[in-house]
């Protein structure tokens, strides 16, 4: 990200001048460095280049240096999917579990093309999936409490005799 981590550019980017990143690409940076969601780009070769803060302490990554130096991605399926994104310059979106500090987490990991590579993030849903699976269980218990009325001769015209 050379020319944008000083201000380089002057606060212009090539293209799309509407862009709210071109008029501050500084500002724009440091935000996404501090955001509370990993974030982090691969080159062209599927190389780590870059990371924020919460990408390197999910991945318990001292420095960035260290992580690009080993590649650290969040998982094998990361550099695969980064690889789809290259090949196609079309987004890729994935629901993955990834254990993080220890815990198995949902995580929804999205990729997209980018100039050189590919940017990707990941939120956590395990929340969200948790409530879904709930959701669905109780669902499937109510589908089977009616069914057995159903089967229930005693019960087939809305009445217990």
């Amino acid at each position: 990200m050379k020319g944008v981590e000083q201000g380089g550019s002057n606060g212009r980017l090539d293209g799309d001048p509407n862009l709210a990143i071109a008029r501050d690409p500084a500002s724009f940076l440091e935000m996404m460095q501090h955001a509370p969601f990993l974030a982090w780009r691969v080159t062209d070769g599927g190389k780590l280049d870059w990371a924020n803060d919460a990408y390197l302490a999910a991945l318990e990554t001292k420095t960035l240096d260290h992580a690009v130096a080993r590649n650290v991605l969040i998982d094998q399926a990361a550099a695969e999917q980064a690889r789809r994104v290259i090949d196609t310059h079309e987004d890729v979106e994935e629901l993955r579990h990834i254990v993080i500090g220890g815990t198995r987490r949902a995580l929804r990991v999205v990729m997209f093309p980018i100039s050189g590579g590919a940017g990707g993030m990941a939120f956590d849903v395990t929340e969200t999936e948790g409530l879904r699976e709930d959701f669905s269980r109780h669902v499937a218990a109510h589908d089977e409490t009616l069914n057995h009325l159903a089967a229930d001769p005693r019960t087939r015209n809305g009445s217990m005799n």
